[in-house]
């Protein structure tokens, strides 16, 4: 079908969305009051030394998420997985379909994903999978049959035309979107050409997307991670990214998914400006959350140019747009990005960026391997920022060989060691996640960024929950100074550091320390409870 053909059904099937989708209730268990965790399935931990990781190898490393004891143990205690695509794929990332029902062999059974969803659920963990909506793989039975000629019945679930229209990729350096099949023809993929798009504008194709999602939330699924979401439909003219019927599938979607599962969340990655991204929130009718980029991008540079202006900048826009935090899918790192302690210049500076994240409300997403500190590996592909888990420092992800080379400093950077160092990385993600759950931050108000003497300090005040975070975003030792606190702060009696060191004191509605204690260390983190 071609370009315009697909845009001339646009029109009808928004009509049809707009009038069949209503208020939509909000999950039962909200996701901001959890941490979710993404898992990259073939890189977390292999069960039967074939070195690939695999879903009977999250369940078997599942007590270092949750162990189901709130509160004890050694367990990040994590509120829910993200899954990278589990379906059967041809390539090692998943991310080109070829059975949107089907389980990858090479990463388990359906019954193993079935145990895992029950396993997760008894220990109140909720499971997002990734939903691949905007193409298939090259491979996909339906474009195998759609490139035999115009009459195969699945042709019009993939968009053709006979030139090329020279449309190239809405970023820059973006290359040509619509590919030769040799024939005279040509099919569009905006990512390449072994992912040609899917052709909403058959409602066909719009129905077996909906019929996927309905199928993994029955048998267990808690949501879904919407891949690529701003890119379902194109204009006639070119333009290929959030237009209207894209909105409308997901208002459709949203409802869909509501009438299976009314607790189900769906996240959106549209990785796009703040404005943009609000809007696939609708009235509350298509996304519950979406990946924040730009607050990933403020954390780090505040890190990196060891300043606060950055922050303070991105949680001003934040009120500006009237973004709700419980619309914040908050982030430092993910799966296509460089890992997070290879772009900032320490440990220790990863520990402040953590603290950052985890002590803001809405809903943090870690990606696996950062509560350690796993480095980019070797080589330049996308490959690097996936390596294997390291479990113990003689590896630990495999008895065989892994699918590719573990990343450095093994013997530092792995969990076993960090589990018993009260001062690691991994002891600070589990200290600070258990803390923000006791302090309420995950349903608190919007922070109050205040004002310090010195530029490196970011001093983050929640006045009705009645915490200060402090960090110290520079490599230099800082001399604090006392602070003036918010109106609703200024009576508190007492002041308990429950992380880091330091007594705080009150003076005149001011936040001072003691002689000795006002000194931060680079990249120091303190967070305080005010009575």
């Amino acid at each position: 079908m071609y370009a315009w053909r697909r845009w001339a059904v646009m029109t009808g099937l928004l009509w049809c969305a707009c009038r069949s989708s209503g208020p939509v209730r909000a999950p039962a268990a909200v996701g901001d009051a959890d941490v979710f965790y993404e898992v990259f399935v073939r890189s977390f931990h292999d069960s039967n030394g074939d070195g690939v990781g695999d879903i009977r190898g999250i369940l078997e490393k599942l007590d270092h998420l949750n162990d189901g004891r709130a509160g004890e143990g050694e367990d990040l205690e994590v509120g829910g997985l993200w899954l990278t695509p589990i379906n059967p794929s041809p390539s090692y990332h998943g991310y080109d379909v070829t059975d949107y029902l089907g389980v990858n062999p090479a990463l388990g059974t359906e019954a193993d994903v079935r145990q895992l969803f029950d396993e997760c659920h008894r220990r109140g963990m909720r499971v997002l999978l990734d939903l691949v909506v905007n193409h298939t793989s090259s491979q996909h039975p339906w474009f195998q049959a759609a490139r035999v000629g115009p009459e195969s019945p699945t042709r019009d679930y993939y968009l053709w035309r006979h030139d090329d229209p020279g449309w190239t990729q809405p970023w820059p350096g973006g290359r040509r979107t619509w590919h030769p099949l040799g024939d005279g023809t040509f099919f569009y993929g905006l990512f390449w050409s072994g992912m040609p798009d899917l052709n909403y504008g058959n409602p066909a194709v719009a129905d077996a997307m909906v019929h996927t999602a309905r199928t993994w939330l029955q048998r267990g699924a808690d949501g879904f991670r919407v891949d690529a979401a701003r890119y379902l439909y194109e204009s006639p003219d070119g333009e290929l990214a959030d237009l209207p019927a894209t909105h409308a599938f997901f208002r459709r979607l949203r409802a869909e998914v509501a009438a299976v599962k009314p607790s189900a969340l769906l996240v959106a990655e549209a990785w796009t400006e703040r404005a943009r991204v609000l809007e696939y929130r609708g009235h509350d009718d298509e996304f519950h959350q979406a990946f924040d980029f730009d607050l990933a991008s403020a954390i780090t540079s505040t890190i990196l140019g060891e300043h606060g202006d950055a922050l303070r900048t991105e949680l001003a826009k934040i009120a500006e747009t009237r973004t709700p935090w419980s619309y914040e899918a908050t982030f430092l790192s993910n799966h296509d990005m460089d890992r997070l302690v290879s772009r900032l210049p320490s440990l220790a500076a990863v520990k402040a960026a953590v603290t950052l994240l985890l002590m803001l409300p809405g809903t943090p997403f870690l990606y696996y391997g950062d509560e350690v500190g796993l480095p980019q590996g070797s080589g330049h592909g996308d490959e690097a920022k996936r390596t294997p888990m390291p479990w113990t420092a003689a590896g630990g992800f495999t008895t065989g060989t892994p699918w590719y080379p573990y990343a450095g400093e093994l013997d530092t950077r792995n969990v076993a060691t960090q589990r018993r160092d009260p001062a690691s990385l991994l002891s600070h993600h589990r200290k600070l996640i258990r803390l923000r759950r006791e302090l309420g931050i995950p349903r608190a108000e919007a922070p109050v960024m205040l004002d310090a003497a010195h530029p490196a300090l970011v001093v983050l005040a929640y006045p009705v929950a009645g915490v200060v975070v402090v960090v110290n975003a520079g490599s230099e030792v800082v001399e604090m100074q006392p602070v003036a606190l918010p109106g609703a702060l200024r009576g508190a009696r007492s002041v308990t550091t429950v992380l880091g060191v330091g007594e705080g004191g009150m003076r005149g509605g001011q936040l001072s320390w003691s002689r000795g204690q006002e000194r931060f260390t680079p990249y120091e983190s303190r967070v305080l409870r005010l009575r």
